[in-house]
């Protein structure tokens, strides 16, 4: 299964596939856990019925000019009636003329909001949206990152557990009380901290522009 690879670091809604085949729906069935997993997103579907993605067709004239010489604008028209479907065998005659499938290219296009790709008859589109639900969990899973970071330059073990504080304002600090449980179970926390702890190992950070302080010892 071909997927439409997620490089953002704020998690997506969802990830909706249209299998061309029953290898591809069964790989989607067995395996969402790990989809949502590799590419950050909340939840895996499967879509049946009508194509996700729009379909359409146009000439590729570097190759299918000289072929239609005069009929070129006339083949265009003709192409713009056709579905896409009747062109996606290897030769096809249009006004009168035999052209192969490299003389026309399909394109996909997904509804607004979401990119999609295909490959052979599978479909994939994922949606691009942000809300700001995603956004302040996003920003929360970079904080989590810095805090690890700096357990390991602390010199802490992996099983240790932690006093932490973490200074922030605005919209990193909403994250980081939305998200305080998750924070604590994915760093070690066993006692947080409003205010700098005394003696304990410091770092300045920013995650998407805002600044983060982060204060931690070993509990």
């Amino acid at each position: 299964l071909v997927v439409l690879v997620h490089q953002h670091h704020d998690p997506l809604a969802e990830l909706r596939v249209q299998p061309g085949s029953d290898a591809d729906r069964r790989a989607v069935e067995r395996f969402p856990g790990l989809i949502t997993d590799e590419l950050n997103v909340k939840r895996v579907s499967l879509h049946s019925g009508e194509a996700m993605l729009k379909s359409s067709a146009k000439l590729n004239k570097k190759t299918a000019a000289a072929k239609l010489g005069p009929n070129l604008k006339q083949a265009e028209a003709s192409l713009d009636a056709m579905d896409v479907d009747q062109l996606r065998a290897a030769n096809f005659i249009l006004v009168g003329v035999q052209l192969e499938a490299a003389d026309i290219a399909i394109t996909y296009s997904a509804p607004e909001g979401w990119h999609g790709v295909v490959d052979k008859s599978t479909q994939v589109m994922i949606d691009g949206r942000i809300t700001p639900e995603l956004k302040l969990e996003g920003l929360s899973r970079d904080v989590i990152r810095l805090v690890q970071d700096e357990r390991k330059k602390a010199g802490l073990d992996v099983a240790d557990k932690i006093e932490l504080h973490l200074g922030a304002e605005g919209e990193l600090a909403a994250a980081i009380a939305a998200h305080r449980d998750s924070i604590a179970a994915d760093t070690q926390v066993v006692k947080w901290h409003e205010a700098p702890i005394g003696g304990s190992h410091a770092a300045t950070a920013k995650v998407d522009g805002q600044a983060l302080a982060i204060h931690l010892k070993k509990a």
